[in-house]
């Protein structure tokens, strides 16, 4: 394969290659595979956010059927900025 690149960035990818001992080739590989990881995880952002708010309501649901915790402090637990225990 061929691509065309800025004259600038080719030139600046050379000199990180050689600063770093590796080839041009080795650097535009490592890049590829950090920008398709990085869509690979946006793909499955949606299933990621309905896991986590599955797992969100399984643990009020859990805490809301617990005697040791009161329904109405739930969200006060779950979100407290110091970690508090639900009962002394």
């Amino acid at each position: 394969m061929t691509f065309e690149i800025d004259a600038g960035l080719q030139r600046r990818l050379k000199a990180a290659a050689a600063e770093r001992g590796v080839t041009v080739r080795d650097l535009l590989e490592e890049g590829a595979k950090i920008v398709l990881s990085r869509h690979g995880v946006e793909g499955h952002r949606e299933a990621l956010e309905r896991k986590a708010e599955k797992a969100l309501a399984d643990l009020k649901k859990g805490l809301f059927s617990s005697d040791l915790v009161q329904a109405d402090r739930v969200d006060e637990l779950l979100y407290a900025a110091e970690p508090k225990a639900p009962y002394k």
